[in-house]
């Protein structure tokens, strides 16, 4: 069975990196070849916890209504999917596309993501208002992206 080859580039970036407030952080530190942890002493420490940290600067401040998502769903909106959206946005912007230009196209939306402290709290907690599952379900990150956005290809979330 022979295995098809496909070219993929990554031309654009976004995310939370440590002691950096935007990707030209980022980059400047990385070309400066800047430390972006520190150490930390900890008295734990004999424990195996690494004592170099990163830390984020990190504002859930998200323009809920221009990304579509009403006020009742964004207050109990896991924060992993409310920055998918946002850094999903940075990272085309980054690579020098208009977000708005991939409307209807066939675009995939690729993404992985891992179990949140508060998930199941804030499930149990909105249980009642049938919205708890819908802002927590990592399942809806990448479909929040590709809505947003309106493509049309597959969505797939590992």
């Amino acid at each position: 069975m022979s295995l098809k080859k496909y070219e993929v580039v990554i031309s654009g970036m976004g995310g939370l990196f440590p002691g950096c407030e935007d990707m030209y952080d980022v980059e400047k530190k990385l070309y400066n070849m800047e430390e972006m942890v520190e150490e930390q002493q900890l008295w734990y420490s004999d424990f195996g916890v690494p004592k170099f940290i990163g830390k984020l600067r990190y504002s859930h401040a998200l323009d809920n209504k221009f990304f579509g998502l009403y006020s009742q769903l964004y207050n109990i909106m896991d924060p992993l999917t409310t920055q998918s959206l946002q850094y999903s946005f940075e990272a085309i912007c980054d690579a020098g596309v208009n977000p708005f230009s991939l409307n209807g196209s066939k675009t995939a939306v690729l993404m992985s993501s891992a179990v949140s402290e508060i998930e199941f709290s804030v499930i149990e907690a909105y249980k009642q208002q049938n919205i708890g599952l819908v802002g927590q379900s990592r399942g809806m990150q990448a479909n929040r992206v590709s809505y947003f956005l309106n493509l049309q290809a597959n969505v797939i979330r590992c």
